[in-house]
């Protein structure tokens, strides 16, 4: 069967492709919608032991160590230091992606029946990620709310062709286009959060308490200074922990010092959190919507489970369970979405969308197919689509 071509629209989905969201809930287990907040605060302090260990490891002894091996090594010792600093840096970093998905938990209200517990919780779990936990809470709810609408939801959605044309007509424009068409990407959460002014990509800066587009009320912006505020103190007293650790160090080592241990795990934790977000959500056959042709369900559909193994699923969450997660987003904890997952897939069948392919690989294989949609048209797959069945078949033959 040959594709369709790439500038004409999909046809709507057929009445059977919907998912009925009643027979779903129905066949999730009563068990699976209990919030517990003891059980949530294990799995938060599960992460502040795994995060607070790392750290007394890396000062009390593995900086002594790196230090002899530089010492006693000469020729392969800062191949051996620089080593166990990468390693140690991507462990941390991966631990503090896993620390953020409490507070996801508690942006969603699944971490505590309390509001006022999910909000505190929630501002422990974000600001050492420099996430102003209400700015990023709100965006992410439009994101839940209208997910695969590509003129409301704008976290990992394509670009339109037109847009992508207007990159091209300056330098700066196209540099952003090298990095979003690329594993560059995964860098761009700062600015996702940072950017000032909302546009077709980001929702505008979640740190500006008078951004209309996130803080639309007087408690929106209070709790957007809090939040703002917050991660202020927190950069505050980290350059002030790095000076009270390190008295003798001068002022540009007590800078690389808090590099080292701060700032380089962050951009790792970010780039996790872009890895992810962007495989649950992009796949060369996800479909997006326009108008009057999107619905909740149809959007929730479009979301991919992945596996990343017994292990990394466990220590961030279970957050591989994706697709029941987007479909009742605000009820099932964590802790149950792969219980919940299981039972869902009875009545969901071949609507459910899980990519077995190891997700690495899969982030850098989808890259090119993955890129923009038409200025028109209500239901779209991305326009490198057809490449994308082309590619598959002659891989195929060759098989």
């Amino acid at each position: 069967m040959s594709a369709k071509p790439q500038t004409k629209e999909v046809d709507s989905q057929k009445k059977e492709d919907v998912i009925n969201l009643i027979k779903v809930r129905s066949s999730i287990p009563k068990q699976c919608w209990e919030i517990s907040t003891f059980k949530s605060s294990l799995y938060l302090l599960q992460d502040i032991v795994l995060i607070a260990g790392l750290y007394l490891f890396r000062y009390y002894w593995l900086d002594t160590f790196m230090a002899t091996i530089l010492l006693e090594q000469k020729m392969y010792g800062i191949a051996i230091a620089f080593g166990l600093r990468f390693l140690w840096w991507n462990i941390l970093g991966f631990q503090l992606w896993c620390l953020f998905m409490i507070g996801h938990d508690c942006g969603h209200g699944t971490f505590s029946t309390s509001p006022v517990v999910n909000m505190i919780v929630g501002h422990i779990a974000h600001t050492p990620l420099l996430v102003p936990f209400h700015g990023w809470r709100s965006s992410h709810r439009i994101h839940h709310m209208y997910h695969q609408d590509l003129d409301r939801d704008k976290t990992w959605t394509p670009i339109s062709e037109s847009k992508a044309k207007e990159w091209q007509e300056s330098t700066p424009g196209q540099v952003y286009a090298k990095v979003r068409f690329s594993w560059l990407s995964l860098f761009l959460f700062p600015y996702y959060l940072l950017k000032f002014q909302s546009n077709d990509v980001v929702y505008g800066s979640h740190f500006n308490p008078f951004n209309k587009t996130i803080f639309q009320s007087t408690h929106d912006r209070v709790f957007a200074i809090i939040g703002t505020s917050s991660i202020i103190l927190f950069i505050a007293g980290v350059f002030k922990a790095s000076f009270l650790l390190n008295p003798e160090y001068s002022t540009s080592s007590v800078l690389l010092f808090s590099v080292d241990y701060y700032f380089v795990p962050y951009i790792i934790f970010s780039m996790w959190l872009s890895f992810i977000t962007n495989l649950h959500h992009t796949r060369p056959d996800s479909l997006y919507f326009r108008n009057s042709q999107w619905s909740f369900v149809k959007g929730a559909a479009s979301t991919v489970d992945r596996d990343f193994g017994t292990i990394i699923n466990y220590l961030m969450h279970n957050i591989e369970t994706h697709f029941v997660h987007h479909l009742f987003f605000t009820k099932i904890p964590h802790y149950h979405l792969v219980e919940a997952t299981e039972h869902a897939k009875t009545v969901l069948g071949k609507l459910y969308k899980k990519d077995f392919r190891n997700p690495f690989m899969a982030f850098l294989e989808d890259i090119p197919y993955c890129k923009t949609v038409d200025d028109t048209g209500d239901v779209l797959h991305f326009q490198q689509y057809e490449q994308f069945l082309t590619d598959e078949q002659e891989k195929k033959k060759l098989n």
